[in-house]
């Protein structure tokens, strides 16, 4: 994690001032994370799927506030993700 905020630093798409590294050290050191982190075939599980993929992509071409219920990716109709939440930097 540390890394990952690292990179966008050193890319400045973020700045110091814009992360809370004290919320971050709480969150991986949390014993939710530590549970996850140790279970297995966590991965596995909620792994992404082509289904998926193909949902995010949807959701991709008509953009996140249209209300579409469905379109066309790769030649099948595909409902769209929903939208759960935004970050930007």
């Amino acid at each position: 994690m540390a890394e990952a905020v690292k990179a966008l630093e050193s890319a400045r798409r973020v700045s110091d001032a814009d992360i809370d590294k004290q919320a971050i050290t709480l969150a991986v050191s949390s014993s939710i994370s530590q549970r996850r982190w140790n279970e297995t075939g966590a991965c596995e599980t909620n792994k992404v799927t082509p289904e998926h993929v193909k949902q995010i992509q949807a959701r991709l071409n008509i953009g996140i506030r249209s209300k579409i219920a469905s379109v066309m990716v790769d030649g099948e109709r595909v409902a769209p993700a929903d939208i759960v939440g935004q970050i930007s930097f």
